[in-house]
């Protein structure tokens, strides 16, 4: 087999063994443009749907925490924000506040984990 038809069928088999594999895991990029803004991006690369829905909080809005102990820390929104959250969750995991900062709920398997919830911590 000539190199080009060599060529061709390792980039077809890497097209075909990308195309048929999945990925439990998020990407973010962030780009900043010649006049000064800042564009935000992320991927969900999940291969199901994840019920996700927009959410406007307003200033003033009291939150509580949760923990797999029950409610956690309280505290109130001083700026208003935008985002989306997950499911019924009460928390906003992608999205950005009034004042420009930025959030982002991103997986990561095997490389980051959370700590045990403790009555102490």
């Amino acid at each position: 087999m000539n190199l080009k038809k060599r060529t061709i069928a390792a980039v077809a088999a890497l097209i075909m063994t990308l195309g048929f594999t999945t990925a439990d895991a998020c990407t973010g990029v962030q780009i900043k443009t010649k006049d000064g803004a800042t564009i935000n991006g992320r991927t969900v690369e999940f291969g199901v749907l994840i019920d996700t829905s927009i959410a406007v909080v307003p200033r003033g809005y009291k939150f509580t925490g949760m923990t797999t102990l029950g409610p956690g820390k309280t505290w109130t929104a001083k700026y208003a924000s935008a985002g989306m959250i997950i499911a019924d969750y009460d928390v906003i995991v992608d999205g950005m506040n009034e004042k420009g900062l930025v959030c982002a709920n991103f997986y990561f398997p095997g490389y980051a984990k959370y700590s045990v919830t403790t009555k102490e911590n």
